[in-house]
């Protein structure tokens, strides 16, 4: 049996968040990603000299800001089952708005809010099985405009299967 070099459940890259306000970071990634903490040290004043919390298969560890050790604002991109609500909740819970959630060349459909602490998070839900649902609809309608073309008195010369699984083979 080996020893590991990290901990269990843990990625092998884990972002760490220098942010001004580390509490108040960690209560909107409970709200807003449903982060889970995993544990936290805290420091004098009332900062967080560590944390660390998992958002679904990912720990991100966040610290507050002190000397030498300034706040830095970072971007992170998270992926969500749904981008709008989390966007949305995002905003309830007082970040500001980046960019509204939009699809745009790739598969992502992706907006980004910033939270108090300064940190840039860009959500996105992958929508490869809604443009493949898009692109057979869009398949479905080219055909019903090329039947609605052919005359009655040809249509009705030949039979019609529109459902194509009835066809023989």
């Amino acid at each position: 049996m080996s020893v590991s070099h990290k901990p269990d459940n843990y990625s092998t890259v884990s972002p760490y968040l220098v942010v001004a306000g580390a509490s108040a970071t960690i209560d909107f990634l409970v709200k807003v990603l449903d982060a889970v903490e995993l544990r936290r040290f805290p420091g004098a004043a009332g900062k967080v000299l560590h944390a660390e919390v998992r958002i679904d298969d990912t720990v991100v560890m966040i610290a507050d800001g002190g000397e030498g050790w300034p706040p830095v604002p970072s971007h992170v991109h998270v992926y969500v089952r749904d981008v709008d609500a989390t966007y949305k909740r995002a905003l309830d819970a007082g970040a500001t708005s980046v960019q509204e959630p939009v699809k745009k060349e790739d598969e992502d459909k992706r907006g980004a809010v910033k939270d108090a602490g300064g940190t840039t998070w860009w959500i996105a839900t992958m929508m490869k099985l809604g443009l493949q649902v898009a692109h057979v609809r869009e398949a479905v309608e080219r055909r019903r405009r090329i039947f609605a073309a052919v005359p009655s008195h040809v249509a009705g010369s030949a039979p019609c299967r529109p459902d194509f699984r009835s066809q023989p083979r």
